[in-house]
């Protein structure tokens, strides 16, 4: 008898689709083991404890080698953080207290230990912590699977290519499987920001994360989809939903065809006017895939995941080596780097004093820089080491008036006061800019252009405080359209201020990338879009489409509208 088809909406963390039959990973259960012991034993669990760390450690190592030869030397942070856990002294002390004064067994002293960690973890309103659960328990395991006897942890097998579906997936379980017989990946209880969802985008398998719990039980001998795009996974397919997404698959793959032979053609519009296309990546990785699909330099570089990859802050020096490596890969193309676009929360962990209880109006970004300084001037310091390795410019998110620029400028002029007295080589005219993408910033654009060397218009954030719309809220998101009147009138403010600061203005938000809104763009003045890699081809296919005079003469049209549903009618006709 046939399945009913289910559909699981969860966060798509690495784009493409994926068809194939379900791999399920079941939980790993490590409860056949003694609770407690004779005296007489203490000693000989904790010499059975100890070995299990050296065993665990030596494996760990054997990961991170396979990494280093594999990805970028920044993912070793990953397994660095989990061997940090395995020398916790503390853990170390809590155990052995357990074996020695309550007579547990050592996988029964070790358990509980961790298990009170994971709780607090657990409960935390602080996402970048909850999805830390993933590396404490895959460091659990592992330690609990030499515990109970076995040896290194073997690898998943995956004898022919599957979607994997699972709970989680530690990052050193994706790293030794069989990565050509991974299709995709659906893990319930990773987020966006975990390890594994990092590490999944590197290998550009299709992933969602996060999905909503609909499952009754455990999917056998199921077929599935999953969409990386809009975050689905679909189990039980039926004919209908099965032959729509064989379509966009296809659809899909010779879109990433046709921007590799479409690399090396200029972008220009119908009447032959050049326009410039950059891409917007998040790790160093992507800086390959970009250049492969013919990005003229990058347009935002997002710098989080160094932040979230770390089991500290990242270092100095850490970041001065990635942001090297990009810099040289595009030189002499510009690269223009993002400082960090974190809420407080997720640096320094929810404690009373920095809970935000709306993240996206409160401390976050240029604010929590501004507050911390050490941690800002640690990042400009590498970025303006890196200067002189090729083509930078430094991007400030979400500054929302002039009194930040100057405190910025202030911090930037120390950092490389700094540097010339340690001797240190940099270029002090590297271009410092902006992202608009608070309304303020907009409407105040010709007084931050005289402070600033460019301005990046970040649509998905202006239209967000624009219209008061949380985009990912179900009840309200379908209020959320780039293409209102409103945000388009913000647009022409800060382009028209930009020209007449002359300063350089691009965009580098996701109306960047669909297509019926580039005449709008390109039309209100903007010849510098970043764009994902992935959609360099269909915007530059886009664009020889469109006549610039017919686009500009519309664009003024467009930002007179009152009405959403007319800007995207008159847009359709140009197409006609």
């Amino acid at each position: 008898m046939s399945r009913s088809q289910i559909v699981l909406k969860g966060q798509g963390v690495s784009p493409g689709i994926a068809i194939g039959k379900v791999f399920t990973l079941e939980k790993k259960d490590h409860q056949a083991e003694p609770l407690s012991i004779d005296a007489s034993l203490a000693e000989q669990e904790l010499q059975k404890f100890e070995q299990a760390l050296a065993n665990t450690k030596r494996e760990l190592l054997d990961i991170a080698g396979t990494v280093a030869s594999q990805l970028d030397p920044q993912h070793l942070q990953i397994f660095q953080a989990q061997i940090m856990l395995l020398d916790d002294p503390e853990v170390r002390k809590e155990v052995e207290k357990e074996i020695r004064e309550n007579l547990k067994s050592a996988s029964a002293a070790y358990r509980e230990v961790v298990e009170r960690s994971l709780s607090v973890l657990q409960k935390s309103s602080n996402q970048y912590l909850r999805e830390r659960v993933s590396d404490v328990q895959a460091v659990r395991n592992r330690v609990l699977h030499q515990l109970a006897g076995g040896k290194l942890l073997s690898k998943i097998e995956l004898a022919s290519p599957a979607i994997i579906l699972a709970d989680s997936l530690a990052p050193g379980e994706l790293i030794q499987l069989n990565r050509k017989n991974i299709l995709g990946l659906a893990l319930k209880e990773a987020g966006a920001t975990s390890h594994v969802a990092l590490l999944s985008k590197a290998f550009n398998i299709p992933t969602v994360v996060a999905w909503e719990d609909g499952l009754e039980s455990e999917p056998k001998e199921s077929s599935a989809i999953i969409d990386g795009h809009t975050g689905k996974v679909i189990l039980y397919p039926d004919q209908e939903t099965l032959i729509f997404y064989q379509r966009r698959k296809k659809v899909w793959e010779a879109q990433l065809s046709k921007a590799a032979k479409l690399s090396g053609l200029p972008a220009q519009t119908k009447d032959k006017v050049k326009i410039t296309l950059l891409a917007n990546i998040d790790i160093p990785e992507e800086a390959e895939l970009a250049l492969k699909y013919g990005a003229e330099g990058v347009g935002l570089f997002r710098t989080e995941f160094l932040f979230l990859s770390a089991s500290g802050f990242p270092t100095e020096e850490g970041q001065f080596q990635i942001y090297n490596k990009v810099l040289e890969k595009f030189c002499p193309r510009p690269v223009t780097i993002r400082t960090t676009d974190l809420g407080g929360d997720k640096l320094f962990g929810a404690t009373d004093d920095n809970r935000d209880p709306n993240p996206f109006l409160g401390w976050r970004a240029v604010r929590v820089c501004l507050d911390s300084p050490a941690l800002f001037r640690t990042q400009l310091r590498a970025l303006y080491r890196a200067s002189v390795k090729g083509n930078l410019k430094i991007m400030i998110p979400m500054v929302s008036c002039v009194e930040e620029v100057r405190q910025l400028k202030r911090m930037v002029k120390e950092v490389q006061r700094e540097l010339r007295k340690e001797k240190v080589k940099f270029n002090p005219k590297v271009p410092l800019g902006i992202m608009v993408e608070i309304p303020s910033a907009a409407l105040n654009a010709s007084g931050l252009a005289k402070e600033v060397d460019f301005f990046s218009l970040g649509t998905n954030d202006l239209t967000q405080y624009t219209l008061a719309v949380d985009r990912g809220n179900k009840k309200v998101g379908h209020l959320f359209d780039e293409l209102n009147p409103a945000v388009l009138k913000l647009i022409q403010m800060t382009i028209q201020a930009a020209r007449r600061n002359k300063i350089e203005v691009s965009i580098c938000g996701e109306l960047a990338a669909f297509p019926l809104a580039l005449p709008a763009l390109i039309g209100l003045g903007l010849d510098k879009l970043s764009v994902a890699p992935v959609n360099l081809a269909r915007v530059k296919t886009t664009l020889s489409k469109i006549n610039l005079a017919k686009a500009r003469k519309l664009a003024q049209k467009l930002c007179t509208m009152t009405e959403k549903e007319s800007v995207r009618k008159a847009l359709k006709g140009l197409f006609k």
